[in-house]
């Protein structure tokens, strides 16, 4: 069963600022809660082609997730698709200019085979919600981060 689930928030940062946010893996560790530790598998500065491991912890379960990405627009877009997964994934996050602010939308594209396609609503449900607490915690630290700045300056 194929399935897709969007959100979009709009976070009072620069493009770039949100960018670089979005692809440091000590921020990720930050917005996702149950993600424990991300590896890199190639040296250098992410970009097409290059591959990573996301390590949570669900439910007292390790799961490793590996990810190759497949695009890579610098400030503007970063797709990734999942490797070795529990089920193939595919993510898709887009940056634009809101005036001075940036939108960023996510996409997550699903197929759930066998099992998993029985708790299809459920998944969606669960994803949709997670998705949207990672864009929410993103925002508050972005957005908390530009207090800070401007405060100091």
């Amino acid at each position: 069963m194929h399935m897709t689930i969007t959100e979009s928030i709009l976070i009072r940062a620069t493009r770039e600022k949100t960018f670089s946010y979005l692809i440091d893996p000590a921020s990720r560790k930050q917005i996702i809660p149950l993600l424990e530790e991300v590896i890199f598998l190639d040296d250098g500065p992410l970009d097409v082609g290059s591959k990573y491991i996301e390590i949570s912890s669900i439910a007292g379960r390790r799961f490793e997730t590996t990810y190759l990405v497949i695009i890579f627009k610098k400030n503007k877009q970063i797709s990734v698709v999942a490797r070795k997964s529990v089920f193939p994934i595919r993510v898709d996050m887009k940056l634009s200019d809101n005036g001075s602010n940036t939108l960023i939308s996510i996409t997550i594209t699903l197929q759930l085979k066998g099992i998993y396609s029985l708790g299809a609503p459920l998944i969606k449900s669960i994803v949709a919600q997670q998705t949207r607490d990672i864009l929410v915690q993103m925002r508050r630290n972005l957005e908390r981060e530009a207090m800070k700045t401007e405060h100091s300056a």
